[in-house]
């Protein structure tokens, strides 16, 4: 599709523009920072692959309370699957961009730009695809091609300056412009977001294992491999604990539910 095209150059038009304008060598920093982002979205196409036959039934039925349900426990759970990838990464960004080579170090701001512009479009949700259910395609695809534009725009402005870190805060602009727009959309049209009290549960479970512990552990210890993963270690344990305490709030059991009657059916 038109959005998809739109969204695929998003992703690789920093990659284009550090290239043509900033060196290969930044390019190369810029495209490594953005690998990190492969795992994130895994989690991502998942829990979408989950919601959205459920989503779309209620959408269709006209339930507009249940699709508001679930369009923000499944917000919850996007945050609770992506904010402990990216939160450590930000914190860590010189020690994960060295796994690419020394001379990567540098790109530490470049990685944690791309991890903030991550926690930001996995805070509001699934939007761009609520809103495409309920059959605004064309305000999807006119949202979809103006972020590609503030992308450019911003690319040609920022690149010849701050060369890699540019290209990612361009790109952390045009996501904003990607996922602000259908939020405000849905809200006027349908009455539909993802704010309630499980997205500020998940938000401040995350931050508190995965940003406040790996804060403490590097300030302590250290930005090395044993720092992480003593972070890693501490934030996973207490973040699992937390989570079985608010399984009840987050509607977790429901995810589990789901993905248990998945599995048996395919079985």
């Amino acid at each position: 599709s038109v959005a998809g095209i739109a969204q695929l150059g998003i992703q690789r038009a920093g990659i284009v523009f550090v290239a043509a304008l900033g060196g290969a060598a930044e390019a190369a920093v810029f495209t490594a920072a953005s690998r990190f982002l492969v795992v994130g979205q895994f989690a991502g196409q998942a829990l979408q692959f989950a919601a959205e036959p459920r989503l779309a039934e209620l959408l269709q039925a006209g339930d507009r309370p249940g699709a508001n349900a679930l369009f923000r426990a499944g917000t919850a759970w996007l945050i609770c699957l992506s904010w402990p990838l990216f939160l450590p990464a930000i914190v860590y960004a010189p020690l994960l961009m060295e796994l690419f080579g020394p001379h990567y170090a540098s790109g530490a701001r470049v990685l944690a730009v791309v991890c903030l512009a991550q926690l930001l479009a996995t805070a509001l949700g699934m939007g761009d695809l609520v809103l495409t259910m309920t059959g605004r395609t064309r305000m999807n695809l006119a949202n979809n091609l103006l972020a590609l534009a503030v992308d450019v725009a911003l690319c040609l402005l920022l690149v010849p300056v701050a060369g890699a870190s540019g290209a990612a805060a361009a790109w952390a602009g045009a996501i904003a412009v990607r996922k602000v727009l259908p939020l405000a959309q849905l809200a006027r049209s349908h009455g539909l977001h993802p704010f309630d009290r499980r997205w500020a549960l998940a938000v401040g479970s995350c931050l508190l294992w995965f940003g406040g512990i790996p804060a403490l552990c590097a300030a302590s210890l250290g930005t090395g491999p044993g720092s992480l993963a003593a972070a890693l270690a501490a934030g996973s344990a207490g973040f699992a604990a937390t989570l079985w305490c608010l399984r009840g709030p987050l509607e977790l059991d429901l995810l589990l539910r789901r993905g248990t009657a998945r599995s048996s059916a395919a079985g």
